[in-house]
């Protein structure tokens, strides 16, 4: 299976959002998930299924090139709702392990309107 980035730039590609500028790193981002789940080991799950199979090229990537990997897992949090459970399983930390790959969490906490607007 071919995988396909979401999300790609060269180094000296011009900046997206400032045509003024270009970036300085190369990005390749693939495997997004948007399913929002209260256990945000199901999303990390999701993310990494298709690249555990690739393990030992990631690996090989890895030791060869100037590479960083991240795992980015950015849930949301309601108040007056449940919230998220951040632990990762065995598996995500081994495939992260392995591949020399960070776990970056971003937490954004929201307001729910109805607990504003009670009739």
């Amino acid at each position: 299976m071919k995988l396909i980035p979401s999300t790609q730039w060269h180094i000296g590609d011009t900046h997206r959002y400032n045509k003024e500028r270009s970036y300085d790193f190369a990005l390749w981002e693939y495997g997004k998930c948007e399913d929002y789940d209260v256990n945000t080991e199901n999303q990390m799950m999701k993310t990494i299924e298709d690249l555990v199979p690739k393990t030992e090229i990631l690996k090989y990537i890895k030791q060869n090139y100037d590479v960083s990997f991240v795992l980015e897992i950015v849930p949301d949090i309601y108040c007056g709702e449940s919230t998220p459970s951040l632990g990762p399983n065995r598996d995500i930390i081994k495939f992260c392990y392995e591949t020399e790959t960070s776990i970056d969490i971003d937490l954004y906490i929201n307001q729910l309107d109805h607990m504003f607007y009670k009739q």
